[in-house]
């Protein structure tokens, strides 16, 4: 994940029903990520201390991965054109939430985020 990211667009890939009261609030928006804080539908950290870890794929071990199992049973809806997936477990220091797992990917364009029991896919924005 670059210091600097935007992710626009979300949309609902996996089949099944969002169990959040009010979907609208999270598909069709974004998150972003600069530096050391993070702002958007899924996950704030506005106040710095933005901590990341991530380990990285290449794709067929990443769907290999049980714990990634998920994103493997749905790999033909995905449509996978990437070659190496990136792994995020992103957290701050001022709350519990963490966002994991965050996958983004090479070459760049896309991210996706396991959500509530669906694949949530953004798309790269400026």
């Amino acid at each position: 994940m670059s210091q600097k990211s935007s992710l626009t667009k979300t949309a609902q890939f996996v089949p099944g029903t969002l169990t959040s009261d009010n979907p609208e609030s999270v598909l069709g928006k974004g998150q972003s990520f600069r530096g050391d804080w993070a702002k958007g539908s899924f996950f704030d950290c506005i106040y710095g201390g933005l901590a990341r870890s991530d380990t990285s794929y290449a794709l067929e071990d990443f769907l290999r991965n049980p714990e990634f199992r998920d994103f493997a049973r749905y790999r033909e809806e995905l449509a996978f054109t990437e070659t190496v997936v990136h792994v995020h477990r992103v957290s701050c220091a001022r709350g519990l939430r963490i966002l994991y797992p965050f996958a983004t990917f090479e070459p760049r364009g896309r991210a996706m985020l396991l959500f509530e029991g669906l694949i949530l896919v953004f798309e790269q924005g400026d």
